[in-house]
């Protein structure tokens, strides 16, 4: 090989080693000066990359790709300590986020703690008593502690939309309510419907072809239960017990009879044991009430003929009269529409004492077999339809709460009686005391016959028959003792 040429060659050969050497001296870069960290200014250096990363919106990782070379340490070296002690570094270097979400926790609190405000101030403010200036402050205060840019929370919205609830100036005296109770009855619920909505009778189901009769009950029927017990126990007067509910709902749904409907109570007999209970409840705690307002133990009391009792008094002659409660349909504009009655005041009457004399004495006529008659119409049935002044539950009111009087003038009447049946048996024990002077007459006219007869010398022979009746007293013996004296006068003569 010539000299030059490979010359040439070695020369070539160092060229492409340097540039070797130098690709990889810039691949590598400078030699390190050390781990990260040693240097007082590396964790401020990397605080700052990453912060002012996140400012331009770069990740971690762009941010430190732009540390290569800074302090003599490569990118890798500033990602490896930055992953090494990242629990340290992420708060310092998301501080901006972690004081946003405290913010918006500390708006979320405050704007909680609005919404109980407005909820406590709900129920403590009647309706219609807010004034126009108060509105505007809990406007504008409402204003400032809520931010525009948060939406408006769902909670305050159903609030406003609440219309205001109404309390009744009797509510403690009715008790709770029969729609508070829970509507479930025999899986079916029964949707509420307004007090002065009479619920529609259910249709007759269909027929099985093998027996000829109708099944069990449909869902229509147990909504229909359901919603006539509360309707009827909502009304005013005494409260019906079961078998008077039952039969109503047979008049109502002609095509199950009372006992049919007894039948589907006692299957499923929570729900209408407590509305019930809670109707029975009410009508008492009315009734103490009412009784309590009076003016003293013997004062005179008030009752009054109800005109709704009446209406639905035919619950026992099996008879109702259909009145104003006709079937209307559940809308609230159908209902708010209707034109209201005219509420007709009822006639009160005071008990006086001829009417507890009455009743005792009515009482006392049947006490043989009181106790054995258990309900109220057949009890005081036969004196209310004599006594038609009050009606039948008035009457019944009357005797609820003068049981006391009514007891007490029975045994003033017992007494009575007991006087008149002493002097009316006085007389009849003295009776046989008149034929002993008789007795003693007769004798003492028997002694003077006996001696005209002697003083005449004429003797007279009685038979038996005169000396018995002269015994006995008789009027024969009477005849027969006179004619001798009118003879003995004769022969005087």
């Amino acid at each position: 090989m010539p000299q030059p040429q490979a010359m040439g060659q070695l020369q070539h050969v160092a060229l492409q080693q340097a540039s070797t050497n130098n690709l990889t001296g810039a691949v590598q870069g400078p030699p390190s000066s050390g781990r990260v960290g040693s240097h007082p200014s590396d964790e401020k250096v990397l605080i700052d990359a990453l912060k002012k990363g996140r400012a331009g919106g770069l990740n971690p990782c762009r941010a430190l790709e732009k540390l290569h070379k800074v302090n003599g340490h490569t990118e890798m070296e500033w990602k490896n300590y930055f992953l090494e002690h990242l629990e340290r570094f992420y708060p310092t270097t998301n501080e901006r986020r972690v004081e946003s979400s405290r913010q918006h926790v500390s708006i979320h609190a405050h704007s909680s703690s609005g919404v109980q405000e407005s909820v406590s101030r709900l129920h403590s403010t009647p309706s219609g008593s807010t004034s126009t200036s108060g509105k505007a402050r809990d406007t504008s205060s409402r204003r400032a502690r809520t931010p525009d840019h948060l939406p408006r929370s769902p909670l305050k919205t159903s609030l406003s939309r609440r219309p205001p609830t109404s309390t009744s100036s009797n509510a403690a005296c009715h008790g709770p309510s029969l729609s508070e109770l829970i509507s479930q009855h025999a899986g079916m619920k029964a949707p509420l419907l307004p007090p002065s909505v009479k619920p529609k009778p259910p249709q007759k189901p269909a027929t099985t072809q093998e027996s000829g009769r109708i099944g069990k009950f449909t869902n229509e029927e147990k909504i229909f239960f359901i919603q006539f017990l509360r309707w009827r126990l909502e009304r005013d007067g005494p409260t019906p017990d079961k078998f008077k509910l039952c039969r109503a709902l047979s008049r109502e749904a002609p095509h199950r009879s009372a006992d049919a409907w007894r039948r589907h109570w006692e299957t499923d007999p929570q729900l209408a044991e407590a509305m019930l209970r809670v109707a029975g409840a009410r009508h008492r705690a009315a009734a103490g009430t009412f009784a309590q307002n009076q003016s003293g133990e013997h004062a005179a009391l008030d009752y009054c003929d109800d005109e709704g009792e009446e209406e639905y008094e035919g619950e026992e002659d099996d008879t109702e009269e259909e009145g104003s409660d006709a079937y209307v349909p559940a809308d609230d504009s159908e209902v708010e529409s209707r034109p209201r009655k005219k509420v007709v005041r009822p006639t009160c009457l005071k008990v006086t004492e001829d009417d507890i004399r009455d009743l005792a004495r009515y009482k006392l006529e049947r006490r043989d077999g009181w106790d054995e008659t258990m309900t109220n119409r057949a009890r005081w049935g036969d004196f209310t339809s004599k006594n038609t002044k009050r009606s039948f539950w008035a009457w019944v009111q009357v005797v609820a709460s003068r049981a006391k009087e009514i007891d007490q003038a029975m045994e003033e009447l017992l007494v009575e009686q007991e006087v008149e049946r002493q002097d009316f048996a006085e007389p009849a024990h003295a009776s046989p005391r008149p034929p002993d002077t008789a007795s003693s007459s007769s004798s003492m006219r028997t002694d003077s016959v006996n001696a005209v007869d002697g003083a005449t010398g004429v003797p007279q022979k009685r038979d038996a028959d005169s000396r018995l009746a002269v015994r006995s007293g008789s009027p024969a013996s009477k005849r027969v003792k006179q004619e001798p004296v009118v003879s003995v006068i004769c022969l005087d003569d």
